[in-house]
């Protein structure tokens, strides 16, 4: 039953708003409490109702590449929108074109990720130094890493030093008595703004698809600039924090080849979806 006030058209904007929605959440979305890392993903396979959108489920990556296009905004014009939306810096991607399993797409996915995040382990009686997962390891944020571990360091003493890696998403532990989380009343979390997908294609093949959807980090920033908590030795402070988004923007592209570090690309077989 329609509304008063409300014509034929309306609720047809609405119901292919509905539709297009419904589409993008079964082509990147997910549920339960890890699907922001690839955990729970949904894949949709039809859609039945009024007919007005018609969606094809897309057996190959060129296939899958113009069904998410073909939902998302061609022009985004706000960079920061106020929550988690798409906006003018979002980025699309396929960072594992090609895989037999579904698993086997989570664990190339989070492997990069480690790789490039984590600073590893000394395994005991080696010289070795830090490995991340059997390889040596890139030591991307030696200062996060410095700042737990080596805290009272004159580096640290700056009373604005705030974790680089913040950025993945908040509380951001490091152990016993060291972590940021929100400094918002009311706020003990800020999910990632990096977002994994696993989507089954073709027959026996799967892809990995990341997300990033930058917008306002927490309540109450301003150009880029807003508070966080800070532990440190079980002691919190509110302190100034600086949204970097080239640390999630890194992740994706890799660092500039060839890299004197000798850091490969994360996801060197990776096609770009949007913009």
């Amino acid at each position: 039953m329609k509304k008063s006030g409300y014509t034929q058209a309306d609720y047809d904007s609405a119901i292919a708003l509905f539709e297009r929605a419904l589409c993008l959440f079964g082509l990147v979305g997910g549920l339960g409490s890890r699907a922001r890392r690839g955990w729970g993903s949904i894949a949709l396979h039809a859609l039945e109702g009024s007919g007005s959108e018609t969606f094809t489920r897309p057996t190959t990556v060129e296939d899958y590449i113009v069904a998410v296009k073909k939902q998302l905004p061609k022009h985004a014009h706000d960079p920061l929108p106020p929550y988690t939306a798409v906006g003018r810096d979002s980025r699309v991607e396929v960072v594992v074109p090609d895989d037999g399993n579904a698993l086997s797409v989570l664990d190339t996915m989070g492997k990069a990720m480690q790789r490039y995040r984590s600073w590893g382990h000394t395994k005991k009686h080696s010289d070795s130094g830090p490995l991340v997962n059997d390889q040596p390891s890139e030591k991307n944020f030696q200062d996060d890493h410095d700042w737990f571990r080596k805290n009272s360091d004159p580096r640290f003493r700056t009373p604005d030093f705030v974790p680089r890696r913040s950025i993945f998403g908040l509380p951001h532990n490091y152990g016993d008595g060291f972590g940021v989380a929100p400094s918002q009343p009311g706020m003990d979390r800020r999910a990632s703004p990096l977002l994994l997908h696993v989507h089954p294609l073709a027959a026996d093949w799967f892809i990995g698809v990341a997300l990033l959807l930058p917008a306002r980090f927490l309540p109450g920033e301003q150009n880029g600039e807003t508070l966080v908590t800070v532990k440190i030795n079980q002691r919190n402070a509110t302190r100034p924090y600086t949204v970097d988004w080239k640390v999630l923007n890194t992740l994706l592209d890799g660092y500039p080849q060839p890299d004197g570090k000798g850091r490969a690309p994360y996801f060197p077989n990776k096609r770009p979806v949007y913009p």
